[in-house]
């Protein structure tokens, strides 16, 4: 059965009620939304895949009119001897909301915040493995 199916079998005190219920959840998340944005630092990403693994659809999370949405993935693949592709696992899975400031112009943080995740990616490599070590 539909849900317009069911909400047309509903008397109109049924309705009043199911949109108090309605509005009880809206409030009940927005106040958690609220609460864990003032638990965020403004300037730090936050992981949200952490604490809510279960949500999988992307949520908006903070005050700020726009985020930076990050999703990570983090796979480590092994080739057969021939060179070919083995077998691939999933290591990490993250999602990461970065809130722009409000009157900001989100293309910026996003060039700043590609341009600096390439850099540090880049060093974080250099630092982690020697040439000697990459080249087995």
């Amino acid at each position: 059965m539909e849900t317009n199916d069911i909400l047309e079998t509903l008397s109109e005190e049924e309705k009043k009620l199911l949109s108090k219920i309605e509005n009880r959840i809206k409030e009940k998340f927005d106040a958690a939304r609220e609460a864990k944005f003032d638990e965020l630092n403004q300037d730090q990403p936050l992981d949200f895949s952490q604490k809510h693994p279960e949500v999988i659809e992307p949520v908006h999370i903070g005050k700020n009119p726009h985020e930076i949405r990050v999703s990570m993935t983090i796979e480590i693949s092994e080739v057969d001897e021939k060179g070919y592709l083995k077998e691939t696992k999933e290591m990490i899975k993250k999602n990461y909301h970065i809130p722009v400031p409000a009157q900001k112009d989100y293309n910026t943080y996003v060039q700043k915040f590609t341009s600096r995740f390439q850099q540090k990616l880049t060093e974080t490599c250099q630092e982690t493995f020697t040439k000697q070590e990459y080249d087995g």
